[in-house]
């Protein structure tokens, strides 16, 4: 049996499912597919069919390279550097604290499985072994048996799947953090609804920065306090006049504003998920 067969039109399949429930159905895919998207970035509808696009494309790539190994070298090693770049992407956003750390459980399946096994297919000497050996067993009837049961069992958990998160899915965005990114418009908003003000500050190149969105306020604790306060984020580099205005020389720094525009309290640099809910709660009550 070719492994390499059943793992591209497994690939294929996949990937060409995926790209079409992005298509078709942006807001159900980004809250329910079961690789934490949600918690990496805000949702982007045009981003994500933009996207999707990309995934249709390598999924009928793949497809098409496992029926033609032995003429589909060029393109499969073009396809396959979309996938591994897409692992080391994650791995450099891992290290540098840009997305949780969950993700190096969460992605082993969908990325970097995926990636590994395709960096050792464009080793000449492997896929000249791949190919040999999947035109020795091409006549083998087992083969197709085994492929067309994976490749069944696949689509009908993915279309089963794609049909409950598509038509019966809970709303997975009530009562978390909702940021704003003009801290007047925040600041007049706090004011009419005479709510706290919390400001988080911070720079385009800062691992604290970083680690703060995808660690402390990645922390799903944190929800239950989405309701009492407006949040707000600032780049400091975008914004730095109204930094100067607010004396903040440091990043991160948090700032917590009553609803009359008074401080209540800042904290520079990093914080952890159980510092910051005890601050928060101390300044709710």
């Amino acid at each position: 049996m070719s492994w390499t067969r059943v793992f591209l039109r497994l690939i294929g399949i996949l990937s060409a499912l995926n790209g079409l429930w992005m298509l078709i159905s942006s807001w159900s895919w980004y809250h329910h597919i079961p690789f934490e998207v949600w918690n990496i970035g805000p949702y982007n509808a045009h981003f994500i069919r933009d996207i999707a696009i990309i995934y249709i494309v390598q999924g009928v790539t793949f497809y098409w390279c496992a029926n033609n190994l032995k003429k589909c070298r060029s393109v499969f090693i073009i396809m396959a550097m979309i996938v591994i770049a897409h692992g080391v992407l994650h791995i450099v956003d891992l290290i540098l604290y840009r997305i949780p750390s969950s993700h190096w459980i969460v992605d082993i399946s969908s990325i970097f499985i995926p990636a590994i096994y395709m960096s050792l297919l464009c080793i000449p000497h492997i896929w000249n072994g791949v190919v040999v050996h999947a035109e020795k067993i091409d006549r083998q009837k087992q083969e197709y048996v085994a492929m067309y049961v994976l490749l069944f069992t696949a689509c009908l958990i993915s279309l089963v799947y794609f049909y409950v998160a598509t038509f019966h899915y809970k709303d997975h965005s009530v009562g978390k953090i909702e940021w704003y990114n003009d801290f007047y418009l925040a600041q007049q908003h706090a004011s009419q609804k005479n709510m706290r003000l919390l400001v988080k500050v911070e720079a385009p190149v800062c691992i604290n920065c970083n680690k703060l969105d995808s660690i402390t306020f990645a922390d799903r604790t944190i929800n239950k306090l989405s309701d009492s306060f407006i949040w707000v984020k600032i780049n400091r580099v975008e914004n730095n006049a109204l930094c100067r205005k607010l004396n903040i020389t440091q990043c991160p720094t948090i700032v917590f504003y009553e609803p009359s525009g008074k401080e209540i309290v800042r904290v520079a640099g990093f914080l952890d998920s159980a510092s910051f809910i005890s601050l928060a709660e101390d300044i709710v009550k």
